[in-house]
């Protein structure tokens, strides 16, 4: 049995309006910031990533630049898990 759910939802109350060349589409923008202890001294960043319906993403590829909030990102990896959701790991241009 397929997994069929209707996220529109939870895009409608979360997601902000991204633009790529082929086209608008919702996604929920997360910017996480993170620390890797590497047992000496540790790294500090942090990992913007957009969490999108599959559909709304089917087009885009790696190295692609998304609009976010008027800042522009480069696709620099497509994560689908199988759900119909697809995360794009980003890196701020």
């Amino acid at each position: 049995m397929a997994f069929n759910e209707d996220f529109d939802a939870y895009f409608n109350e979360f997601a902000v309006v991204c633009s790529h060349t082929s086209g608008d589409f919702d996604a929920i923008f997360d910017n996480e910031y993170y620390a890797v202890d590497d047992g000496d001294a540790g790294i500090m960043s942090a990992q913007p990533r957009l969490v999108c319906k599959s559909s709304d993403v089917s087009t885009v590829v790696p190295y692609d630049v998304v609009t976010v909030s008027a800042q522009n990102y480069k696709i620099i990896e497509i994560m689908p898990d199988g759900t119909g959701i697809t995360i794009l790991r980003l890196m701020q241009q």
